[in-house]
């Protein structure tokens, strides 16, 4: 849908908050002013803001919250008081990254669905174990509140709020003229676990035994004995710790071990699937298309 001229600009503001990737803050203001320029039409109007210094944000259309770098897991009342005072009604609040947390500390989510970088999937459910996180999508919108995973996903935000103000064929342009690849849905083909490691001897002793085991049958007795736990004792400390179960912990290993294999090597994908502990093929590839959203051969063209 194209934009209503009567109501351009569209205005964008953006949070520069201690901590902050400023390079994002930049990023986003410099897409919209690079589009602007290239077309040669005010489409777009950004502010720089530091939440502490302003009280009314009536007059905007976007509110973003940059990826937080400095502890960016603690709330900012400066940042949850302004939230509080948007109208969602009239502005639609948007974050990238860790940015989220802080729409979750807000108390304005209720029901709806939010995402954020996969590896702070541990950390979010901790502190929010009743809000809805999609973790497989780049990214999310729910009834005015916009979340994107990533770091780098500040561009993927910036063209979805070009598509959507302006229309699908200006995102496109965008997207060429930043040399960007503006076709990203989906999160769950860059998430790997074996990337991500704890500070917890046991958790990472645990680790070790299922990523070197992955092509073998991993009982609950075999993890269980490792850690000198009786099976039910290891089975809640598993989900306290993980906030998964260990079924589907190993099988996002094997799917993070079969992106490897993918990525790195000639192997088929009957080949991966028995050298990441798969029988059966049609169930890994259903699995894998259940984990990725892509076919591994889609996948593998992908990367």
């Amino acid at each position: 849908m194209s934009a209503n001229k009567d109501k351009l600009p569209i205005s964008i503001y953006v949070l520069n908050i201690d901590g902050c990737m400023e390079s994002a803050v930049l990023g986003i203001a410099d897409i919209f002013n690079l589009l602007n320029r290239f077309t040669g039409c005010d489409y777009f109007k950004v502010k720089i803001i530091q939440p502490q210094k302003i009280s009314q944000i009536s007059d905007a259309d976007y509110l973003i919250i940059p990826p937080i770098i400095d502890a960016p897991f603690t709330m900012r009342p400066a940042i949850i008081s302004l939230l509080k005072k948007v109208n969602l009604s009239k502005t639609k609040i948007c974050s990238v990254c860790s940015g989220s947390f802080q729409i979750a500390f807000s108390g304005l989510v209720g029901s709806r669905k939010l995402t954020t970088h996969w590896g702070y999937r541990k950390e979010f459910k901790e502190l929010f174990p009743s809000i809805k996180l999609d973790i497989n999508e780049m990214i999310t919108e729910d009834r005015s509140i916009i979340t994107a995973a990533g770091i780098m996903a500040y561009i993927d935000l910036c063209l979805y709020i070009i598509k959507q103000s302006l229309s699908p064929t200006m995102a496109q342009k965008c997207a060429k003229i930043i040399l960007f690849n503006g076709q990203r849905t989906k999160q769950s083909p860059y998430m790997d676990n074996s990337l991500i490691k704890s500070k917890n001897d046991q958790e990472n002793e645990l680790i070790d035994l299922i990523e070197t085991n992955l092509a073998k049958e991993l009982t609950i007795k075999t993890m269980s004995k490792l850690l000198g736990m009786h099976e039910r004792t290891f089975l809640r400390w598993f989900k306290t710790q993980f906030k998964t179960t260990p079924l589907k912990f190993i099988n996002d290993a094997r799917m993070d071990r079969a992106k490897s294999f993918l990525q790195k090597s000639k192997l088929t994908v009957d080949e991966i699937c028995h050298e990441v502990g798969y029988l059966d093929t049609s169930s890994f590839r259903r699995n894998f298309r259940k984990s990725t959203g892509l076919t591994p051969t889609e996948f593998r063209n992908s990367v």
